[in-house]
């Protein structure tokens, strides 16, 4: 199966999307997104950037509806 014929998404859905999240992917996937939220808060004032900026609170808000910390 070359590049033009192989499907975008894995067929196994252990593999890829709508599988749980691993003991590691899930603290990594929290991390991650505290990162991005601090980049975007201390990024988007200082660019102007309203669209950016936007988008910490809303990982914040998100974050929380989902019960992480």
């Amino acid at each position: 199966m070359n590049h033009a014929t192989k499907p975008l998404r894995p067929t196994d859905p252990s593999m890829g999307y709508g599988r749980r999240l691993s003991e590691t992917e899930a603290p990594a996937l929290t991390a991650f997104a505290v990162t991005e939220t601090a980049c975007v808060i201390a990024y988007g004032p200082r660019q102007g950037n309203v669209l950016v900026t936007a988008r910490g609170p809303r990982i914040v808000k998100r974050m929380r509806q989902e019960g992480r910390p």
